[in-house]
C-alpha cells in the first residue's frame, strides 16, 4: 500500500470509508496502492485471501430513542383488510374492493437512503406524515366504516340480532359487545379502562344506527392505535430502556416479518402470557418466518437492496438506429424489466426457501426465469416455476450474472453505476461525493472503442479529479463486460454509428483489480471470480446485516451504539441460513425493547 492510492483517494474528494454510518466510528480506510488499468507491471500478489474480519464491535449501551413509527403504506393497508375481515367476514372482499379507491389514495411511501448513499434506500425508513396521508387514512376510515353498515343486511351481521329487534333496552350493550370485540383489534392491545365507554358514548342516544355506529367506526380505524406502532412498555429499566409488553412484541413480530397484524395464534400467545417464554417465543418467530405471509416482506427487502428500481424501461430508445442495430432480433418489449426483477427476486426467495446460505445465493448457478423473452437472452428453456431450477450456462453463474443487475437503458453497459451498485449496495462502501463542478457525461456507445476503453479515458486520466473514485468503481463493472446492456452473454462488443451501421467487434476485457478488499490489489478474471471473492471475504454478509438492521428498526445504523445488534446480525448471516439471518432480528436485545424520553 503507497503514495499512488493516498494521492488517488485524495482526488476523490474525500476519504473512501468502509460502511460508514451515522456516528461511525469507523477509521478511514488506509490509503492503499491503486494502479491505473493496464499497468507496465504486474502487481505482486498479497497472497491468499480469506474471510474479512467483521467490522462491528459490540459495546452494550442503549440504543438510540426512537420516534413514534406510523404505519408505512402496505402495513395500513393490510391492517385496513385484516379489520374489515374481522368485522364482517362473509362479506370482507366485496368491502375491500368497495374501499380499494380510497386505499389507492394513501400515498407510496418515499425511498430513503442512509447518510452517505446517494442510491438505493429502504421505504420502511421513510416516517413522513404530509396531509395527503392523513387525509387518506380518515377517508379510508370513513369509507369502511360506510361499507360495514350499510345496507342494514350488514348492520345485522356487524353487530347481531339486538340491533335489528325492537327492543331498545339491549342497544348499549349490543354496541358496546361490537366495541369489545373489534375496538382491541384497532388498537392491537386490550382496552385500557374507559375507552370502551369512549366508543360507546360517542354513539349518542341511537347507539344501533348505522351512522352512529359508522361514526365508532370510523374512530377506531382512526385512532393512533391503529395508525402508529404505540410502545409504553412494561416500565423503565436502568439504562434507560423499557420492555416492551406481550402485545407490543406480538405487533412487533407480525409487522416485522408480515407487514400485518398479529393472527389469532400471536394473540392467544399474547394474551395467556406465554409469549414472555423463550421457548414459545422461539417457536412463534420461526413459524413467521416460515409462513408465507413473510415471502412479499422479503420479496421487498430483497428489491430494496439489489436496487431493482435502479433499471430503466428497456424500451426508451426503440426506434433509434444505433439502438435497434444494437438489439437485433430481442428487441425488449415493457414486460422485460418485470421479467428480469421476477428471476433475481425468485433466486433470492429460492435460497431462503431452500434453507441456503447468503454466500450460495451469491453463488447459485441456476436459473430462474419463467419468462419465454428472458430466458430467450439466456439461451435457456423457460423453467417451470415448480420443478428445481434448471442450471444455466457456464458462463452465467451467480448472482450478479443475471441480467437484472447488467441491463440498461442503452446500447451500451454502465460500468460506473454497475461498480458503483456493487460497492455501495452489496460492500456497503460509501464513495464521496463527485467534486462540485464535474459535469456528468453519460458514456455512449463508441463507433471505434469498446465501452471499457471509452469509461477509462473519461474518468481514469492521471491528476484527474475522478481517478481516484473511478479505479474502486469501474474495475467492478468492468469483471461484467461479457454481458451486454440487454444482459446477453458476448466475446465482442459489437460497436455501431449513430445510423446503427456496424463498424467493429473488439473483443471485451472483464480482467481487473476490483479491490473488493481496498488493500487487495490481486486482479480477478471475471464476475464470478469478483462473486466468489466476495463471498469468501464474508463483506457482503456484513453489509446484510445493516440493510437488514435499516430495514427492520426504520432508521440507519450507528456504529458506537447499535454494534451489539449489529455483530450479532453479522454473525448470523455469516454462519446460517438466509432463513437464520432474516429470524436474528427478533432475537436482538433491541427489538424486544425501546429507549423512551426521560
Amino acid at each position: 500500500m503507497g503514495a499512488v492510492a493516498a494521492l488517488a483517494l485524495t482526488a476523490c474528494e474525500g476519504t473512501l470509508v468502509g460502511g460508514l454510518s451515522t456516528g461511525s466510528t469507523t477509521s478511514p480506510v488506509t490509503p492503499g496502492t491503486v494502479p491505473v488499468e493496464g499497468p507496465t507491471s504486474p502487481p505482486t500478489p498479497p497472497g491468499p485471501r480469506g474471510e474479512t474480519p467483521s467490522p462491528f464491535t459490540c459495546i452494550p449501551q442503549p440504543a438510540p430513542e426512537l420516534p413514534l413509527r406510523r404505519l408505512s403504506r402496505d402495513e395500513y393497508r393490510n391492517a385496513v383488510e385484516d379489520f374489515v375481515r374481522a368485522a364482517l367476514p362473509m362479506v370482507a372482499t366485496s368491502v375491500v374492493s368497495a374501499v380499494q379507491p380510497t386505499l389507492e389514495q394513501v400515498p407510496t411511501d418515499a425511498r430513503v437512503a442512509a447518510p452517505g448513499d446517494t442510491h438505493g434506500g429502504f421505504t420502511r425508513l421513510d416516517q413522513t406524515v404530509q396531509q395527503p396521508a392523513v387525509d387518506a387514512s380518515w377517508a379510508t376510515a370513513v369509507a369502511v366504516a360506510n361499507q360495514l353498515t350499510r345496507p342494514s343486511a350488514r348492520l345485522g351481521q356487524l353487530l347481531g340480532a339486538c340491533a335489528t329487534d325492537a327492543d331498545a333496552s339491549n342497544d348499549a350493550a349490543c354496541l358496546r359487545a361490537l366495541v369489545n370485540r373489534l375496538a382491541p383489534l384497532a388498537h392491537r392491545a386490550p382496552l385500557r379502562p374507559g375507552e370502551a365507554d369512549f366508543y360507546v358514548q360517542t354513539a349518542g342516544a341511537t347507539p344501533v344506527a348505522p351512522d352512529a355506529v359508522a361514526d365508532v367506526l370510523t374512530l377506531m380505524l382512526g385512532s393512533p392505535g391503529f395508525l402508529y406502532h404505540l410502545e409504553s412498555g412494561t416500565g423503565p429499566g436502568p439504562d434507560g430502556t423499557v420492555t416492551l409488553d406481550a402485545f407490543e412484541l406480538a405487533s412487533r413480530l407480525s409487522f416485522h416479518f408480515w407487514q400485518r397484524p398479529p393472527d389469532d395464534e400471536l394473540r392467544a400467545r399474547a394474551a395467556d402470557g406465554s409469549l414472555s417464554s423463550e421457548a414459545v417465543y422461539r417457536q412463534q418467530v420461526d413459524r413467521l418466518v416460515r409462513d408465507s405471509r413473510a415471502a412479499p416482506v422479503r420479496r421487498q427487502f430483497f428489491d430494496q437492496w439489489f436496487r431493482l428500481d435502479e433499471l430503466g424501461s428497456l424500451t426508451s430508445r426503440l426506434g433509434t438506429p444505433q439502438y435497434d442495430a444494437f438489439a437485433g432480433a430481442e428487441r425488449p418489449t415493457p414486460a422485460l424489466r418485470g421479467a428480469m426483477f421476477n428471476e433475481v427476486l425468485a433466486a433470492a426467495e429460492g435460497a431462503v426457501a431452500e434453507g441456503l446460505s447468503l454466500d450460495a445465493m451469491l453463488l447459485d448457478a441456476r436459473h430462474f426465469s419463467t419468462s419465454a423473452e428472458l430466458s430467450r437472452l439466456y439461451g435457456v428453456t423457460p423453467w417451470d416455476g415448480r420443478s428445481p431450477p434448471p442450471g444455466a450456462p457456464p458462463h452465467r453463474s451467480g448472482l450478479f450474472t443475471r441480467a437484472a443487475f447488467l441491463a440498461n437503458d442503452s446500447a451500451t453497459t454502465r460500468p460506473v453505476m454497475k461498480g458503483l451498485r456493487l460497492r455501495s449496495a452489496f460492500l456497503c462502501d460509501t464513495m464521496p461525493p463527485p467534486p462540485g463542478n464535474l459535469m456528468v457525461t453519460t458514456p455512449e456507445l463508441s463507433p471505434t472503442a469498446t465501452t471499457r476503453d471509452v469509461v477509462a479515458n473519461l474518468t481514469e486520466q492521471p491528476q484527474s479529479s475522478c481517478r481516484g473514485c473511478h479505479v474502486l468503481l469501474n474495475p467492478l463493472g468492468y469483471a461484467s463486460e461479457n454481458f451486454d446492456a440487454l444482459g446477453r452473454h458476448r466475446q465482442t462488443q459489437r460497436l455501431f454509428d449513430e445510423q446503427g451501421r456496424a463498424t467493429e467487434a473488439p473483443p471485451v476485457r472483464t480482467d481487473a483489480v476490483t479491490r473488493v478488499d481496498i488493500d487487495d490489489d490481486t486482479s480477478l478474471d471475471d464476475i464470478a471470480a469478483v462473486t466468489r471473492r466476495m463471498a469468501e471475504s464474508k463483506r457482503v454478509d456484513s453489509c446484510f446485516a445493516r440493510h437488514a438492521f435499516r430495514f427492520a428498526f426504520r432508521r440507519p445504523e450507528h456504529l458506537s451504539l447499535d454494534g451489539c445488534s449489529l455483530a450479532r446480525l453479522d454473525e448470523a448471516a455469516r454462519r446460517g441460513t438466509l432463513l437464520d439471518a432474516f429470524a436474528a432480528v427478533a432475537h436482538l436485545p433491541a427489538f424486544k425493547t425501546r429507549r423512551l424520553s426521560p
